[in-house]
């Protein structure tokens, strides 16, 4: 393994996880520090990484990546020695809420993890933000070794893109769990919908998906939505007419801009 550059991996979740692994896959060893005993054992067990649960241990000439909630990073970062470089990877959390006094970055990727899906790091971006120029090179160069979609990136932008992740990701995912306990209920397996999901998929891929919306909303089925609206209950209810009146909004203003 190579011993420059020397990273700690301040954390025990998902993001902690898989940033552990792309550095290894690139021959860098890191060290991961958290306080939960049991998940750094399971850091040691998969990923054979020496783990630590003081922070003040860590050497000078580190460089730390929190892995952390964005709750928890002023704490954090108040626990980590001064001399240590400390970059975060919050995709919300402004730079600039930080005393100026304090060397500070971001290494933020922009992508869903789970422990348990593989990913391929060269495909995620990271976006790369620092109150101090030498510290966002360093951070460019380190992000580049794992990744091919490296860009430096204002607060400001991050917040926007994690929102916009939040939409895109978060609540299509729930969108998808709804789906499936609805068809649950009615003794009907998820699968057949997973065809429908790729193509949705690989449409965005290809098109905006402000060309390519389809559905009762989109064709102003009445009846159909008065039907399905009346086989839903509750917060189920609330957002399948919600998302259908927000469908219909951006069709008129589409119309509208014509």
């Amino acid at each position: 393994m190579k011993e420059t550059p020397k990273i700690a991996i301040v954390g025990t979740g998902n993001v902690a996880f898989h940033l552990t692994r792309f550095f290894i896959e690139e021959g860098i060893l890191p060290s991961v520090y958290g306080r939960n005993k049991p998940a750094l054992l399971a850091f040691e067990k998969e990923l054979n990484v020496p783990t630590n649960q003081d922070l003040s241990a860590l050497a000078p000439d580190t460089l730390a990546l929190l892995c952390v909630s964005d709750q928890a990073i002023p704490e954090v970062i108040d626990q980590v020695p001064n001399a240590v470089r400390i970059a975060y990877t919050s995709g919300s959390t402004d730079l600039h809420s930080f005393p100026k006094d304090k060397v500070l970055g971001v290494f933020y990727p922009l992508q869903t993890f789970s422990k348990g899906v593989v990913l391929d790091a060269k495909e995620i971006p990271f976006f790369i933000e620092s109150n101090d120029a030498e510290f966002e090179k360093e951070l460019l160069a380190l992000a580049s070794i794992i990744s091919n979609v490296v860009h430096k990136a204002s607060s400001t932008d991050r917040y926007h893109l994690h929102l916009a992740a939040v939409m895109s990701n978060n609540f299509v995912n729930h969108l998808f769990h709804l789906s499936e306990q609805y068809l649950q209920h009615h003794h009907l397996s998820f699968d057949y919908l997973k065809p429908l999901i790729r193509e949705t998929i690989r449409k965005v891929e290809l098109i905006s998906p402000s060309h390519i919306q389809t559905g009762p909303a989109m064709r102003n089925d009445h009846d159909i939505i008065v039907k399905h609206l009346a086989s839903l209950s509750g917060l189920e209810k609330e957002v399948y007419a919600l998302l259908t009146r927000s469908i219909q909004h951006t069709k008129e203003k589409n119309q509208d801009e014509l």
